[in-house]
């Protein structure tokens, strides 16, 4: 998982949870409702049945979006066109809610606190997955060393012998390659890792795999391709 991926998914479930704590005012006590508004300096909360039903159905579908961004950070690659969507709509409602907190009256710290954080994530959300989009990785090219099983070995006796005198040289396997090494040390360096090897060792390169050489002492292997 690259960064970018993991920042996405880390930004996802940090905002995913946030939003999914308005399952409690969606099922608090209606006097503890009446009590933050309070607090916040908004006055009474209004007791008309469709303020109640306003409030607390606003608050599920902030906590339903909040699970919703919570199932995608599962899997950010499978589910990035969903990302991608929630973000967009994101910055486009958080851009709606600055005019209609304003055209409401609410006091500037809230208009201030909501919009503007709402379209900021959606941006930062969008970035993020351009990243991760743009940044496809590749597959990891492992070399394997081990000793081979005496059956192995057995089989590997008829199979065609090269020798190479020190010396070092870049390769690229169009195919996997399977040797076993008889005699000589051998270093090999690939992108993904460093590896020696010598007399006794099994070694499979995998297809595809760009390497370099760096033969100390002469070599020679059985070997087999595909």
């Amino acid at each position: 998982m690259s960064r970018a991926e993991r920042a996405l998914v880390l930004l996802l479930r940090a905002a995913g949870l946030l939003t999914l704590t308005a399952l409690f005012p969606a099922v608090m006590p209606r006097a503890w409702m009446d009590a933050i508004h309070r607090w916040l300096g908004l006055g009474a909360l209004h007791q008309a049945p469709i303020v109640g039903y306003l409030t607390r159905s606003l608050s599920a579908m902030y906590a339903l979006h909040g699970a919703l961004v919570l199932f995608v950070s599962t899997d950010v690659r499978r589910w990035m066109p969903v990302i991608r969507c929630l973000a967009v709509l994101g910055v486009l409602f958080g851009a709606g809610m600055i005019v209609l907190d304003w055209a409401v009256g609410l006091p500037a710290w809230w208009i201030a606190g909501e919009g503007p954080v709402v379209i900021a994530l959606g941006v930062a959300i969008l970035w993020l997955a351009s990243q991760v989009t743009a940044r496809k990785e590749k597959p990891v090219m492992e070399i394997e060393v081990r000793k081979p099983t005496p059956e192995e070995e057995a089989q590997m006796t008829s199979w065609p012998t090269w020798e190479k005198e020190p010396s070092e040289f870049p390769w690229h396997y169009d195919q996997k390659e399977t040797c076993l090494i008889l005699e000589g040390e051998v270093t090999i360096e690939a992108p993904d890792q460093t590896v020696s090897f010598g007399p006794g060792d099994l070694v499979v390169f995998p297809q595809g795999l760009d390497c370099t050489w760096k033969i100390a002492k002469e070599v020679r292997k059985h070997y087999q391709f595909g």
